[in-house]
C-alpha cells in the first residue's frame, strides 16, 4: 500500500513539474529565454528557412542559394528585444561573390518593410585590414590616409560628400544646393507626376524660399478585403516632423470595383531650406494616381511601381548600378531600353536584372520603357526628368561599390562583423521587438543575401549552421507592479 502511495506522491510530482515548467514557458516570468535550432528537424518556436525554391534541406546541411529567405519565431508572449545569433559558412564552387548578408523582422505587414541590420559586409572586412580604424561604440571610421582623429572631427568636417561611403549609419552631412530656385512662383502646384503609382514609396524633395505643397489624388481598387488607409509621412533630418492620414473607403468587399478619387493634401509653409523625405504607406489595393506639387526636384527611393494605367513611351532616370524589372501583367511584357543595353521582359512573376555601365559617369542614366505596370527597382534613385533628379545620400557600401573607383576616402559604419569560429562564420545582430510586427504568435525574419540568385548558373550558397535567438523582455514581477501602479 506504501508502495503504491509513493508512486501517486510521484506521478503527482512529476505532473506538477510539468505543469509549472509549462507555465513557465508560457509566460516567461524572468522576462528572458533563449530558443536555438541547428536546422536538422522541426522546432517548435523558430521556424524552418523558407522558400523551398531558395533553400535547399539535405541530410546534414541547410543551404541558402538564393535572396532572401525567411524564417518565424513563435514566442509565447511579446517581447521587448531580440538577440539574433547566426552561424554560417560560404560555399564558392564556380566563382562566387563578395556577399552582404543581413537580417531583419517584421516591421510593418502593409508595406512588408524589414528592420534590416548587418551580419557581414565583405567590403568593410576587407577595408578593416587595410585603412585606419577609429572605432567609438558601435560606430567605426575607416579612412584611407589617417586625417581626423575622432568620429566628432569627421563629423563637423567640410568633408565633400563623394569622398564618403556609409553603411547602416547615415553622417548627417549637410546638403544644399546652392543655384537652386523656386520653379513655382506665381501659381501652385505646376506640376503633375506623369504616371500612376501603386502601394507604398519614398521619396526626396527640396524646398527653399518656398511652400511645400503636395496633393495627392487615391483611389481604392478594392481587390482585396483588408482594410486600405493611406498614412503620409514628413521627415526632416531623419525627424518625423508631419504626417497626413485617410481612412479606408469603407468597402469591406473584394468586389474589385474602383472607389472614387479622393485626395489628401501636405502643405507647410515656412520650412527651413534643405532636402525632405515623403514616405507614402499604403496596401497594394491604392492607387496613387496623381501627384501634384510646387517642388521642382523629386526622387524616388530605390523602387517605383507603376501602375497598370494605359501610359505609355515613359522615360526615367536613374543612378542605380543594377535595375531589376518584374510584371504581373502579360500586356506589361516588354523590352527595357538603358543606353546600349537592353532587358527583356518576357515572362511575368519573374524578376529581371540589368547591370547599368556607370564606370564614366556618375550622372543618373535615362531608362526607356514601352508601357507602365512595372515594378523597377535598384540600389538608387529614380526620376520621371533629369531636372527632378536629386541624391542627398552618401554612396552606400554594398557589393558593387568600387572604391578605389570613386575616390572614395572614408567609410563610416555601424558595423561589428561576423566572428570566425573554424570553418564557421558567426554574426549577431539586435532588434527592437516593440516596433516589429507580431501576428498569432509569431515575429517574421528575414536573411538577406543580395546577388546570391538560384538561376546564375552557379554553386554559391551560405550554409546555415544554426540560429539562436535571445529574448528579453518585462519580467513577470515589473508587469504586476505596472498594472497597480495604473
Amino acid at each position: 500500500m506504501q508502495k503504491i502511495i509513493k508512486i501517486r506522491i510521484l506521478s503527482w510530482l512529476i505532473l506538477a513539474c510539468v505543469t509549472l515548467w509549462l507555465l513557465y514557458m508560457g509566460i516567461v516570468p524572468g522576462g528572458h529565454i533563449v530558443y536555438s535550432t541547428n536546422l536538422d528537424g522541426d522546432d517548435f518556436f523558430i521556424g524552418k528557412l523558407t522558400p523551398t525554391e531558395r533553400v535547399q534541406y539535405e541530410e546534414g546541411a541547410v543551404a541558402i542559394i538564393g535572396d532572401p529567405a525567411y524564417f518565424n519565431l513563435r514566442t509565447p508572449r511579446p517581447f521587448d528585444r531580440a538577440i539574433l545569433t547566426f552561424k554560417y559558412r560560404h560555399q564558392r564552387i564556380n566563382g562566387g561573390f563578395d556577399p552582404i548578408i543581413e537580417a531583419g523582422v517584421l516591421a510593418d505587414k502593409v508595406v512588408w518593410r524589414y528592420d534590416l541590420k548587418p551580419l557581414e559586409n565583405r567590403t568593410i572586412d576587407q577595408l578593416l585590414l587595410a585603412w585606419d580604424i577609429i572605432r567609438e561604440d558601435d560606430i567605426v571610421l575607416l579612412q584611407r590616409n589617417r586625417t581626423f582623429d575622432s568620429l566628432a572631427a569627421f563629423l563637423e568636417s567640410t568633408t565633400s560628400p563623394d569622398r564618403i561611403a556609409a553603411y547602416n549609419y547615415d553622417p548627417q552631412k549637410e546638403y544644399l544646393l546652392p543655384d537652386y530656385e523656386a520653379q513655382c512662383v506665381e501659381e501652385r502646384p505646376c506640376y503633375d507626376l506623369p504616371v500612376s503609382l501603386r502601394g507604398s514609396y519614398q521619396f526626396y524633395t527640396y524646398v527653399k524660399n518656398e511652400e511645400l505643397d503636395f496633393r495627392f489624388t487615391f483611389l481604392d481598387l478594392n481587390e482585396n478585403r483588408d482594410g486600405d488607409p493611406v498614412d503620409i509621412f514628413l521627415y526632416y533630418e531623419d525627424a518625423l516632423i508631419e504626417s497626413r492620414h485617410l481612412d479606408d473607403d469603407g468597402v469591406t468587399s473584394d468586389n474589385r470595383e474602383k472607389s472614387e478619387e479622393r485626395e489628401l493634401a501636405l502643405e507647410l509653409p515656412n520650412l527651413p531650406e534643405g532636402v525632405y523625405k515623403i514616405e507614402v504607406r499604403a496596401g497594394g489595393d491604392i492607387i496613387t494616381g496623381k501627384i501634384a506639387t510646387g517642388q521642382s526636384r523629386l526622387s524616388f527611393i530605390n523602387k517605383v511601381e507603376l501602375a497598370k494605367a494605359g501610359g505609355k513611351y515613359i522615360t526615367l532616370w536613374t543612378d542605380s548600378r543594377k535595375i531589376q524589372a518584374t510584371t504581373v501583367y502579360p500586356e506589361s511584357l516588354q523590352v527595357i531600353g538603358a543606353g546600349d543595353d537592353e532587358l527583356e521582359i518576357d515572362a511575368t512573376y519573374k524578376q529581371f536584372e540589368l547591370a547599368l555601365d556607370r564606370a564614366t559617369t556618375s550622372d543618373p542614366q535615362a531608362i526607356f520603357l514601352d508601357r507602365d505596370g512595372l515594378i523597377l527597382s535598384g540600389d538608387g534613385l529614380f526620376a520621371f526628368s533629369p531636372e527632378a533628379y536629386l541624391n542627398p545620400r552618401v554612396r552606400r557600401v554594398n557589393g558593387d561599390l568600387d572604391i578605389n573607383g570613386k575616390g572614395i576616402d572614408y567609410v563610416v559604419a555601424r558595423y561589428a562583423g561576423p566572428a570566425i569560429k573554424g570553418e564557421w562564420h558567426e554574426a549577431q545582430a539586435v532588434f527592437d521587438l516593440k516596433r516589429a510586427y507580431r501576428e498569432d504568435g509569431k515575429y517574421g525574419f528575414i536573411i538577406s543575401i543580395p546577388g546570391l540568385k538560384t538561376d546564375d548558373e552557379t554553386d554559391d550558397a551560405v550554409l546555415v549552421g544554426g540560429i539562436k535567438v535571445e529574448l528579453l523582455g518585462v519580467t513577470l514581477w515589473e508587469k504586476i507592479k505596472d498594472i497597480i501602479a495604473r
